[in-house]
């Protein structure tokens, strides 16, 4: 603490030292005090938007998103180029319900910086969160034709196209794309294997799902794919099984009705 003190004797706008300052308080479990502090030197320096941001880093980690989205409001303020900034505005918006600014302000980052895909899929995930998929789709294509092989466009992008009657043979792509760059993530394996479901290549499609499920075992869409990959693969016990347990784990689940007509049909094994 001295030796961030010191530096910040000698350059009150070194943000590295007020950074690493207001951790020292959070690992004491102090956030508290690391918000005073952080409030003492914008007292002195008043103009540094990085001073707010790290403000609102420490009271969104304290569950303050009224305050925090203040703080990154004036971040933005003293600094309307800082994409960073208004995406921090925006996880906190999201946090407290505000759907609208939410996407106001990722409209405001695209204009900011069109190169930027970051934006892009996160309006994406809010308009697809929201049933507006075409919309949704047209943000992954855009984050697309500025990174064409970045996984979280390509991957959601996939999963659009299988949901909603698109190419199989172009979700199949972006899927493959997505699972090379991000192979550990049981995301990328599930859309990958529900393609492969949709091309009629079960056995692929039953390998990948079952690596998605071992790794996130709760997740009932991904027992539900498992459960239709087996059903057309004619593995009816291994079928069954693995829709009563997408069931157990979410009832209201979507595909629900679909679900209980399978187990109804499905009886043998």
């Amino acid at each position: 603490m001295k030796l961030y003190e010191e530096a910040l004797n000698r350059n009150p706008r070194d943000l590295l030292a007020m950074t690493g300052l207001a951790q020292l308080w959070i690992i004491q479990k102090q956030p508290a005090q690391a918000v005073a502090r952080i409030g003492q030197q914008i007292a002195t320096v008043p103009g540094e938007s990085g001073l707010y941001s790290l403000l609102g880093q420490v009271q969104a980690g304290m569950n303050d998103y009224a305050a925090a989205e203040q703080s990154f409001g004036k971040a933005v303020a003293l600094n309307p180029n800082s994409v960073d900034a208004i995406l921090a505005l925006t996880g906190v918006q999201l946090a407290r319900g505000s759907t609208e600014q939410a996407a106001a302000s990722y409209q405001r980052a695209i204009q900011q910086d069109p190169r930027d895909v970051r934006p892009h899929i996160l309006l994406g995930t809010l308009k697809e969160s929201q049933g507006k998929w075409q919309e949704a789709q047209g943000h992954y294509e855009q984050a697309l034709r500025v990174q064409p092989d970045n996984p979280a466009a390509a991957n959601n992008l996939a999963y659009l196209l299988l949901e909603h009657g698109g190419n199989a043979d172009v979700a199949v792509s972006l899927a493959q794309t997505a699972r090379r760059a991000l192979p550990e993530i049981p995301n990328t394996a599930d859309t990958l294997a529900w393609a492969y479901v949709h091309k009629g290549v079960y056995g692929l499609a039953i390998d990948l799902l079952q690596e998605a499920v071992k790794a996130s075992p709760n997740n009932p869409t991904y027992r539900y794919h498992l459960g239709v990959a087996y059903q057309r693969n004619k593995s009816n016990a291994e079928a069954k099984e693995q829709f009563g347990r997408a069931l157990q784990l979410n009832p209201p689940l979507p595909q629900a009705d679909e679900i209980r007509k399978a187990l109804a049909e499905n009886t043998g094994s």
